[in-house]
């Protein structure tokens, strides 16, 4: 193929392209940019000058470059054509290193998953109004990443989360970045577990801030950690990665928020055989029991935390040590714990008012005397909404009186949850 040629009458050749695979390229349209929440609307930049590369193709390999063309000349079907174009022409617009990556990630399977992932990465409002460097990120995370990882950029970039701020001056889009190219903890690298692979570990904080209803405890004891890391996913995607990155980085360790340092737990790595959370689940609840458990130690295998004078053990963590994670996690210093049994309407009151910007975790005592801790969502026609890490889904609660909603929440009347709650942690 003649690249010049080709590349001579491109504009028109894009726009008709882009025109006949709309549901592709931009299967929202506009929608996503009204959308976009202000707390993750993209950095405003100014574009520095670019020199374009006299043919973006030339850093490919020739098993490469022949996909391309290939997919180019309409040989791979019509969708496939379609991510080769828009590939091309956003590599025109870059300089020849970033080029070069971008159409390596576009020659992966340019008519597949992949292809159509990367098509949403380049209409979104994210990328487009992103500096050559920060696309060079995004490259970066999408040569590391699986095809779900991929759908989940995709996402990511269109809701405007990848400039999400952490806690100390980076990006959720920069602390993917270190994800995918950093080197990993000796002790992850050294055991190898598939799950805590790079690409494994990459592609769940991918799909965990994307989509954080996907944290959950599984059959651990660690709902109080889990509300946490549900809450971090959600409200902190940024920060979330950025603690991710730490524990699995060659420090093995991240400095909170606002506290101390939260330390990889190595007794972690290995799954259990029941155990059905994601890696990132593991490490991170593991590493928050050890953390807010006091001198006890966290015992992953057993799931217990074990006092080393006494020998005594026990599940979970309690209300103070679950506020003091928050605080640290958050840097959230005036959360406190409130008692439901004896304030309750008070209590429900300060939840009716709450602003919902601040992460709120419920407390339950079960029948059997063994507690619970939910994601408080709102309150709404008498009842209250929570997130609960089970992750019941369409099946029943493991709360008595609480119903399964339509999104995936819970809720239970408040004359329930005055009877059932124990006590609410938050800054309320």
């Amino acid at each position: 193929m003649d690249i010049k040629k080709s590349l001579g009458g491109f504009v028109g050749q894009v726009k008709r392209a882009a025109e006949v695979a709309a549901p592709i390229i931009n299967p929202v349209g506009t929608a996503v940019a009204k959308k976009l929440a202000d707390q993750f609307k993209p950095a405003a930049v100014q574009p520095a000058p670019v020199t374009a590369p006299a043919d973006p193709m030339a850093g490919l390999g020739a098993e490469q470059k022949a996909k391309l063309q290939t997919a180019l000349a309409g040989g791979s079907g019509p969708a496939a054509q379609t991510v080769a174009q828009a590939a091309l022409a956003q590599a025109s617009t870059l300089p020849q290193a970033e080029a070069t990556k971008l159409l390596n990630v576009a020659a992966m399977n340019p008519g597949g998953p992949e292809g159509v992932a990367m098509a949403k990465v380049f209409s979104s409002p994210t990328w487009l109004a992103s500096t050559p460097a920060q696309k060079g990120q995004i490259l970066d995370v999408a040569s590391t990443a699986s095809p779900k990882g991929l759908d989940a950029l995709a996402t990511l970039a269109q809701q405007g989360k990848l400039n999400s701020p952490d806690a100390k001056g980076g990006t959720l889009l920069s602390n993917l970045q270190a994800l995918a190219t950093q080197p990993q903890a000796p002790e992850i690298s050294g055991s190898k577990p598939p799950d805590l692979s790079r690409q494994a570990v990459l592609d769940d904080v991918l799909k965990e801030t994307a989509n954080p209803q996907l944290v959950q405890q599984g059959p651990a004891d660690t709902c109080g950690v889990t509300s946490t890391q549900y809450e971090m996913a959600r409200r902190n995607p940024g920060e979330y990665a950025r603690i991710i990155a730490g524990l699995t980085g060659r420090d093995a360790k991240v400095e909170l928020a606002g506290g101390p340092a939260l330390k990889l737990h190595v007794d972690s790595l290995d799954k259990q055989p029941a155990d059905t959370r994601s890696g990132t689940d593991r490490l991170f609840q593991s590493a928050g029991m050890e953390f807010a458990n006091g001198s006890d130690g966290y015992n992953p295998v057993d799931d217990k935390s074990t006092n080393a004078s006494t020998g005594r053990s026990r599940a979970g963590l309690t209300e103070n040590e679950a506020r003091d994670l928050t605080r640290a996690m958050f840097n959230k210093p005036n959360t406190n714990v409130f008692d439901v049994q004896g304030q309750g309407p008070a209590v429900v009151a300060k939840l009716q008012a709450s602003d919902r910007t601040k992460p709120v975790t419920l407390n339950f005592t079960q029948p059997n005397g063994r507690g619970h801790a939910v994601s408080f969502d709102h309150v709404e026609n008498g009842r209250i909404f929570f997130r609960n890490p089970t992750v019941a889904g369409t099946g029943p609660s493991n709360l008595a009186n609480a119903r399964v909603e339509a999104n995936g929440l819970e809720s239970m009347s408040i004359a329930d949850f005055q009877r059932q709650g124990r006590s609410v942690t938050g800054e309320l």
